[in-house]
């Protein structure tokens, strides 16, 4: 098998565009639907601009491990069995960063400013949040297949490519690959949908009730517990494919015990945040400590999620070979 640049192009492209379309939609709907529509005029340009700030980050990242996923198996049947070794060490998130950070803070606040100064109509902010993710997250795309998946095959399929030698570190996996590359993601997320669902209540109700404020810290955790394990387990089971992570036969843990501590690390949040609105704020919640103490709990819950999404990839990977053995 060859990399062939100009489909694997095409196919990355097409991937982005469904997932952007895709991702919009089912965000839109809970934002401006789900969470309450009393607030949609004020707080519409926050939703678009850390839309454009996320979709840079998370979209081609999501494309790359896909892309890799699907070829794999592929790359390891064109390889030597008796050269090769794994594909080496290669940071995803360090090859993205340097080109999504400017992009996520200027194309953010341009999409900000631009709705709030000149009060633009939200179908032209969409016309304008589609045109800019075209023209940014698009060309990443194909940055990435140079810089990222093309090395990767390379190193997969040649035996001379040179490969650095395998980290048995599986705590230096967890944080470098999963936590911290995903921290930033889920705190923005979080302090987007807090503060969307406090100021509707506040519109609605004149105060943060401890108890709903509790809920709504709950709810946005659950959210990113199922999305960073969903991300974790993509992008490991893929590592583990390519020999770039080995896993760890010590930790194991199976569906069930997967479910449970996800509900575990919510209904933990849930508590820590009626406990500490019951003491600190007996009469409601203040917004902006709210949004403090959420996006921390939240954070904290979404690493938990991406540390149980490695090791459920692990132990499934370790089922299956034990059951093809």
């Amino acid at each position: 098998m060859t990399f062939s640049c100009d489909e694997v192009h095409i196919e990355a492209m097409i991937n982005a565009l469904v997932r952007m379309v895709l991702e919009f939609v089912v965000l839109f709907v809970v934002y401006f639907w789900l969470l309450g529509q009393n607030t949609n005029l004020d707080t519409s340009w926050l939703f678009f601009a850390t839309f454009y700030a996320l979709s840079v980050f998370v979209v081609p990242v999501q494309v790359q491990y896909e892309l890799a996923g699907k070829y794999a198996q592929r790359w390891l049947i064109a390889a030597n069995p008796a050269t090769h070794t794994h594909s080496g060490e290669i940071n995803l998130w360090r090859i993205l960063l340097p080109y999504s950070l400017p992009l996520a803070m200027i194309g953010a606040t341009g999409l900000a400013l631009f709705q709030v100064w000149f009060f633009t109509p939200t179908w032209l902010v969409i016309a304008v949040l589609a045109a800019a993710s075209l023209l940014t997250v698009l060309p990443l795309v194909v940055l990435l297949n140079r810089k990222y998946l093309k090395p990767l095959y390379q190193s997969t399929v040649s035996p001379s490519a040179n490969s650095p030698t395998l980290k048995d570190n599986h705590e230096e996996y967890y944080f470098t690959h999963h936590v911290f590359p995903w921290l930033p993601v889920t705190l923005i997320t979080s302090i987007l949908i807090l503060y969307k669902m406090s100021e509707e209540s506040l519109f609605s109700a004149g105060r943060l009730d401890i108890l709903q404020s509790a809920l709504f810290v709950g709810s946005t955790c659950y959210i990113s517990c199922l999305w960073m394990c969903y991300e974790s387990v993509s992008q490991t089971r893929v590592d583990l494919k390519l020999g770039r992570f080995k896993g760890n036969s010590e930790d194991s843990i199976n569906s069930t015990e997967l479910l449970f501590l996800i509900h575990l690390l919510v209904v933990a949040a849930i508590g820590i945040t009626y406990i500490l609105g019951y003491w600190l704020w007996p009469q409601g919640f203040s917004q902006l400590y709210l949004i403090i103490i959420g996006a921390l709990l939240v954070c904290l819950c979404g690493a938990g999620a991406n540390i149980l999404g490695v090791t459920w990839a692990c132990s499934t990977r370790q089922a299956q070979l034990n059951e093809d053995a």
